[in-house]
């Protein structure tokens, strides 16, 4: 971990607010802390448990009327416990994340509105990995969908999206996205020679707003990432040992609608198809296998609830499903993994959950939630609370 830039980050998130001339009231910072359970039986058929524990540091500053800035520091502690009686730990502070967002020219009829976020990610996180840190990484890995983006760090990573929104009348509204992202070599492994450099990215995106009076709203739209070739590479037995994935395009559908039930009730639905391409996992004797992902569903229908002024209920089941993943390619020491289809990849996730938003008055704001898997590949257990303070 990268001390200096994690103080700095924390120093001037706590320094803006008397620092900028703040637009008053459109400030914010949030304390978010979530658990997560996981119980399963891996590929070697040895039964493990993962528990982790995250806490979110948000900070939002409107600086003026056209520019805000936004930090957040998160930090992860999560513990694997397996059935042969090891216990491995992956705790710290997660790379942090700054950006800037400035809108150039407000969106009118027949005008475009033009929004620029220019984003940051400070190395701050741990890059190498302990084998036992690695080993709860892989675990998470494994477990699919539920328990995602474990590493603590990775490198210094920057870019920019270009946000064009276009109001054709009060009840349609278009938006346009053009973006790129500069992502940093690191290194993934302790006391051994290791590199992992990523492709940049570009991501284009298209999304069509649609209201129909006060109680309906309807979104329909498309994202496409694209990914440069990335390059890897590890020393095992003393032998270096290097993998190239090649640059793959990635895309998302969306539809979602909002309708008002009532005064008080309003039904969500939301819907994504995302296509899925190649992606590399280092396995346990230090192989890099390629993979080709299977492709997912996300469902999602919930409700909110207003129950009086101060209080809001939100309640319903979140889904994802996913075909399973296709094992293209080992590289590395003999012997090679079995390749083809793992059908032990395939996703079905159902959850219910069940949350609640409390006003406390105009500057504060706090929420819970908690989920409980209905399918053998959900999390067991989620819960989530947060405070929220304007200023």
């Amino acid at each position: 971990m990268n001390t200096k830039y994690f103080l700095i980050a924390l120093l001037f998130g706590q320094v803006a607010q008397p620092v900028f001339a703040l637009e008053k009231d459109k400030s914010s910072r949030e304390f978010k802390f979530s658990y997560e359970n996981k119980s399963y039986l891996g590929r070697d058929n040895v039964y493990r448990e993962i528990n982790r524990f995250s806490l979110e540091n948000t900070y939002k500053y409107q600086l003026n009327k056209k520019n805000n800035l936004s930090i957040q520091l998160p930090y992860s502690y999560a513990r694997l416990d397996s059935a042969n009686g090891r216990v491995n730990t992956l705790a710290g502070i997660k790379d942090a994340t700054i950006s800037h967002t400035m809108e150039t020219r407000k969106a009118k009829p027949g005008l475009y509105g033009v929004k620029w976020v220019f984003k940051v990610g400070l190395p701050i996180g741990k890059e190498q990995l302990s084998a036992g840190e690695d080993a709860v990484y892989q675990a998470m890995n494994e477990t699919g969908q539920g328990l995602d983006k474990a590493p603590l760090g990775a490198g210094f990573n920057f870019g920019f999206d270009l946000n064009l929104n276009q109001i054709y009348n009060p009840n349609r509204n278009v938006e346009y996205v053009l973006g790129y992202t500069v992502h940093g070599a690191y290194s993934t492994l302790e006391e051994q020679l290791s590199k992992k450099d990523p492709g940049d990215s570009i991501r284009l995106g298209f999304k069509n707003t649609l209201k129909k009076g006060k109680s309906h709203q309807y979104q329909y739209g498309i994202t496409a990432n694209y990914t440069a070739e990335t390059f890897s590479s590890r020393a095992q037995a003393g032998l270096p040992i290097e993998s190239r994935l090649p640059s793959k395009i990635e895309y998302t559908l969306l539809l979602r609608s909002e309708v008002m039930r009532n005064a008080n009730l309003k039904q969500i639905l939301h819907f994504e198809y995302q296509q899925k391409d190649l992606f590399e996992s280092l396995s346990s004797d230090g192989k890099f296998i390629k993979t080709d992902q299977g492709d997912r569903i996300k469902l999602d229908w919930f409700y909110e609830h207003k129950l009086n002024a101060k209080v809001t209920q939100r309640y319903g089941i979140t889904s994802l499903f996913g075909e399973p993943n296709d094992n293209k390619e080992a590289t590395g020491p003999a012997p090679v993994p079995p390749l083809g289809k793992d059908y032990n990849s395939r996703i079905e996730d159902i959850q219910a959950t069940y949350g609640r938003i409390y006003t406390l008055n105009k500057y504060r704001k706090w929420y819970w939630n908690v989920s409980r898997g209905l399918t053998e590949d959900s999390r067991d257990y989620v819960a989530e609370a947060g405070l929220n303070f304007t200023f």
